[in-house]
């Protein structure tokens, strides 16, 4: 009977498991690519995350668990987005890559956004003593930390990717940001102007300090904080507490 128990508790973990890699799967490629893949019928459940950097996190480091096709599809999504243009920040830290014209064109100005990250940087390195992002060894073009608009879905704002381990818990990475915030609680230049900061300081959480699954809801709470300090007048993360 006891044998019997715990074939039963088996089955029903590793079926339970196999729902939540399922589901992780959805919840990604919604945002990166909301159409059927690889014959996959991909679901949007209601409600968002503003930042994705938890759920790409998690994305990578179980991707050896997902099956043949998910790993092929994801393989694709969890690439630099492709881009027509790039611009430095007067600054010369960051590369801004973004598209001309299409769906994924910047809705805001761009150099604005340049100034933001530049801004974002100012307070957070230079002023707070944080350690900069470590560099990419020439990924994306050259040394400078990558930014890429493109068009993301269900109110998402962006997240930060790590791409290349230096330790088992610190890694290289790059940002992703939605291109117009359209209909966000927040939208345009105000919206970017604190994803930058927000998604700034996961770049500077992953690459010098241990980033861990487990500690993401202070990950997400500090680098919210950032919003509020870089940009104090913008407050959208007012539009998210209950």
């Amino acid at each position: 009977m006891k044998k019997y128990i715990l074939f039963l508790f088996a089955a029903f973990s590793a079926n339970l498991f196999a729902q939540n890699l399922d589901s992780l799967y959805n919840a990604f490629v919604s945002v990166r690519s909301p159409r059927q893949i690889e014959g996959y019928q991909v679901t949007t459940e209601a409600g968002h995350e503003k930042c994705l950097t938890g759920l790409v996190n998690q994305v990578k480091r179980n991707f050896d668990l997902f099956n043949p096709k998910q790993k092929i599809a994801l393989s694709s999504l969890l690439s630099r987005p492709s881009s027509d243009t790039s611009i430095v920040t007067p600054s010369g830290f960051f590369r801004i890559h973004f598209n001309k014209s299409g769906v994924n064109k910047p809705g805001y100005d761009i150099n604005e956004l340049a100034t933001a990250y530049d801004s974002s940087y100012n307070y957070e390195v230079n002023i707070l003593g944080y350690p900069p992002p470590p560099s990419d060894n020439g990924e994306g073009g050259d040394n400078k930390y990558d930014i890429y608009v493109t068009n993301l879905t269900n109110g998402n704002y962006g997240y930060t990717e790590p791409e290349t381990d230096i330790t088992s818990e610190r890694s290289t990475s790059f940002i992703v940001m939605d291109n117009d915030f359209a209909g966000y609680f927040t939208e345009g230049i105000d919206a970017a102007q604190v994803t930058a900061a927000h998604e700034l300081h996961h770049a500077i959480q992953m690459g010098n300090y241990i980033y861990r699954a487990n500690d993401q809801y202070y990950m997400e709470a500090t680098s919210t904080a950032m919003e509020e300090f870089v940009y104090d007048s913008v407050n959208d993360y007012y539009g998210y507490i209950h």
